[in-house]
């Protein structure tokens, strides 16, 4: 019987989300001229950023394409903060994986 560590799955979860993380700030500097250093997890879109629903659509629409997923209206409605979507993009990338095994 073999047994799994988990250590070389958890190490690769942290720089998934830390490729994740560094791309996103990079799209919201791009996409909102927002500078990474107020950028924090629990930064909400609208209250922090002053982002307005055209924003928000080109945002939506950068991230599909540099993420390579499609993200519907129903799951953006439920994102406020940095943090959410980073999730979001993970769980979308995960699910794509997996599909592929």
């Amino acid at each position: 019987m073999t047994t799994h560590s988990f250590a070389k799955d958890i190490d690769e979860t942290t720089e998934n989300h830390q490729r994740i993380t560094k791309r996103f700030v990079q799209i919201l500097n791009e996409q909102w001229g927002i500078d990474k250093e107020k950028v924090s997890g629990e930064s909400y879109f609208l209250r922090d950023f002053g982002a307005d629903s055209l924003d928000v659509i080109e945002l939506v629409m950068a991230l599909e394409e540099d993420f390579d997923i499609e993200i519907y209206d129903a799951e953006w409605e439920k994102i406020t903060t940095v943090n959410s979507v980073i999730e979001l993009i993970i769980d979308k990338e995960d699910r794509r994986y997996y599909r592929l095994y």
